[in-house]
């Protein structure tokens, strides 16, 4: 049965439809960012131990996520290390020289994870808003 509506009725109803919309939406992108940063962090852990670094766990003990912006329009989240194995990503992932000459072997294991983590947020996303 169809319904009618005047003019302000009409506009308080796509403005209601829509804002419901956004906030599903918004919540959608909330939780596929926080289940994307998780996994890329089990990611980089496994990459450590499939790349042949070696220590004492340490550095992959120091790997996490957090939330750095939650807003109403936005959720994002970054993939760290903390201090100081922080220092040790970029010589890790890429090699540096050494004392008397020579590079040492770059260990690559933040790159393939960051590839894997863009294509399944794209992905979940889509899903998710569908």
């Amino acid at each position: 049965m169809a319904q009618t509506l005047t003019v302000n009725q009409f506009e308080t109803t796509v403005n209601n439809i829509l804002a419901d919309f956004k906030d599903a939406v918004n919540a959608d992108v909330e939780q596929v960012t926080r289940q994307v940063s998780k996994e890329a962090v089990r990611n980089v852990k496994a990459n450590i131990d499939t790349a042949g670094i070696k220590g004492t766990g340490a550095y992959k003990n120091s790997i996490k996520s957090r939330v750095t912006e939650k807003s109403v329009n936005r959720s994002s989240s970054v993939i760290y290390a903390e201090a100081p194995h922080y220092r040790l990503t970029h010589l890790l992932e890429h090699g540096h020289a050494k004392v008397n000459g020579g590079r040492t072997n770059a260990f690559p294991h933040w790159s393939e994870a960051e590839r894997k983590a863009i294509t399944d947020f794209e992905k979940r996303l889509r899903e998710a808003i569908e």
